[in-house]
This record gives structure tokens, sequence and C-alpha cells, in this order.
């Protein structure tokens, strides 16, 4: 401390000295140009019997002013670009999403129709059993052919088939317009 402060505050009335004494420093005139323009902090600390503010230093913000940019056509057309793309992706999960339910639905119903299918086979293989088939054409009278009514053939030559076909040849004069007909479509073709 400088002797001036101290100087200056034992000249100040109701100074009292000992365990009592005031702290001297809290009023320093170096401590208040150290501090000076820093706002007090809202934090007290209590020293004895007085309160004091403890007093933080102020702290500058600098701010800079920046020039606002024209925003690009190209940033727009980007930022158009991924929002389309975003409704796209979340139009195809919706379409997954649907035909996810209905491939659920048909292996539901496919398995109730091969479980259908093998209930109705059984029925059939009952139906058409040799046995069962025999037994009912002897109930309505029917009864095994005898060797006069059975003929056999022979097939051991080969299968032939002739197809006949009449095509009329174009006359010349057909020939030419339609050779005519094929060039100008070509060059049309061509020209397009």
């Amino acid at each position: 401390m400088s002797a001036a402060s101290k100087e200056m505050q034992y000249r100040r009335q109701g100074a009292v000295m000992g365990n009592l004494a005031h702290d001297l420093t809290w009023e320093d005139p170096e401590h208040q140009l150290r501090h000076a323009g820093a706002r007090p902090s809202v934090t007290m600390e209590h020293t004895g019997t007085k309160v004091r503010e403890k007093v933080q230093p102020k702290v500058q913000t600098v701010v800079e002013v920046c020039q606002a940019h024209p925003v690009s056509a190209v940033s727009v057309l980007g930022f158009v670009a991924v929002a389309v793309l975003a409704v796209m992706t979340i139009l195809c999960y919706v379409q997954l999403t649907v035909l996810s339910a209905e491939v659920v639905e048909l292996s539901s119903t496919l398995s109730t129709l091969q479980s259908e299918g093998v209930t109705l086979q059984s029925e059939y293989a009952k139906l058409f059993d040799t046995g069962t088939v025999k037994a009912a054409a002897m109930a309505g009278g029917m009864t095994e052919p005898s060797n006069s009514q059975v003929y056999y053939m022979d097939l051991s030559g080969g299968d032939a088939a002739t197809i006949h076909e009449v095509v009329e040849q174009p006359t010349t004069w057909e020939q030419t317009s339609q050779s005519l007909e094929h060039q100008m479509a070509r060059l049309v073709e061509y020209f397009r």
C-alpha cells in the first residue's frame, strides 16, 4: 500500500484499531483506479460487521458488423433439391410401408390357402381312389370290358401332317408401290 493512501485512511474520523478495525483497503484509490468503470458484481462478501461488494472487471464484447451477402441462386437450388429429395424419400418410405403391409396380408392369405389346398387334395384322393371308383362303377351296373371289346392300335410309324395354304403372289405393280412406300417412310424418318 502506498503511504499516501494509509495516511488518508487514518485521517478519517471514527477509525477503529485492533480486531474491530475496518478493512481500509476497500476504498484504496489504486484499487478504485484499477477497477474504474467496472460494474459491481451481485455477490456480496461479509467482512466483520460491514458488507462490501465484490467488484468484477468489466468485460468488453466487440461486435463486428459484416455486410449481408446476397443469396446465390445455386444455394437456393441446392436447398430446393434437398427438400425435394427429402420429400421423395419420405414418400418412398410410405410406399415401402404400404407394400410391407400388403406382403404380410398376402402371406397370411397364402398360408390359409395352402392349408385349404392340403385339405382339398386329401378329399380328392379319397374321391378318386381306384377302389372307390370301381365300387361306384359296379354299383351303377358297369362291368369290365371283355377281350372282344378291346382294340389295339399300332403307332410305330412316325407322325406326319400336311398343311395346304394358298399364298397369293403380289403383282409387279403392288410390289413397286410397296417398295416406294417403304422408301418414302425411310426418307421421312431420316429427316425427323
